[in-house]
């Protein structure tokens, strides 16, 4: 039984925010189904692109039928998932008022907020603290108020300034090219969901044309009627 479920504009774009946002991956697996759903792919695609079964499909939709977005956001894990899970609420909230710019400032903020350092998709101890830079150079004035001549073994405060002096410049660099990245990324999604729309179509025009047992049909990448299988239904067991 086909599940109709309808979306707002606001929704959608509710939806595609979170798909791209938030930090759970069973979260933004999530809204990528229901943002599929609501550009009207068809099952079959929506699990292919998804990646997960038509039955967990359903489950997402039910959940949406449910509570609408923030039931798709809650999160029932049996176990812990790490130390960033218990801050998700208020990480929302803060991102929902300070959007970063790129993929580098979120995880820097997310740092300072949270004192858990995420790199890809796993989390690791701070190496450095997040205003290393700040600090540098506070330490490096006064170093130079103290003496400028001091030196500790064969560190000078040129060494150190030289130091400061590169890394605005360096970090400035990747926080630009990360941009481009993002929205690179954000292009390339958009084609996709579009090249989809174009595949869908001539699917189904082909399908109508043709019909859905044809040979043209299946040049287009359709799946002929005499070659789907018949879905097998589970009986209930027996009562003892």
């Amino acid at each position: 039984m086909t599940i109709h479920l309808e979306f707002t504009p606001e929704q959608i774009s509710e939806i595609r925010y979170q798909r791209y946002n938030h930090l759970v991956p069973l979260v933004q697996r999530r809204m990528e189904a229901l943002l599929l759903k609501a550009h009207n792919l068809s099952p079959e695609q929506i699990e292919e692109i998804v990646g997960v079964s038509g039955n967990t499909i359903r489950e997402y939709y039910e959940l949406y039928q449910q509570g609408g977005i923030e039931k798709l956001k809650e999160i029932n894990y049996y176990k812990p998932e790490g130390e960033l899970v218990r801050h998700i609420v208020s990480l929302e909230a803060y991102f929902r008022e300070n959007p970063p710019a790129s993929i580098k400032e979120a995880q820097k903020e997310i740092e300072e907020i949270t004192g858990v350092k995420r790199r890809g998709s796993k989390m690791t101890k701070k190496l450095y603290p997040t205003d290393i830079v700040k600090q540098a150079q506070s330490v490096l004035d006064a170093w130079k108020q103290i003496s400028a001549t001091l030196t500790f073994g064969d560190l000078t405060s040129d060494m150190l300034s030289t130091d400061v002096t590169q890394a605005g410049p360096l970090e400035n660099q990747i926080t630009d090219l990360e941009t481009q990245l993002t929205n690179l990324r954000n292009q390339r999604d958009d084609l996709f969901l579009g090249m989809w729309d174009k595949l869908k179509r001539v699917r189904s025009g082909v399908k109508a044309n043709y019909g859905d047992d044809s040979s043209q049909y299946e040049m287009v990448g359709g799946t002929r009627l005499s070659e789907r299988k018949s879905p097998v239904r589970k009986t209930a067991a027996a009562k003892a």
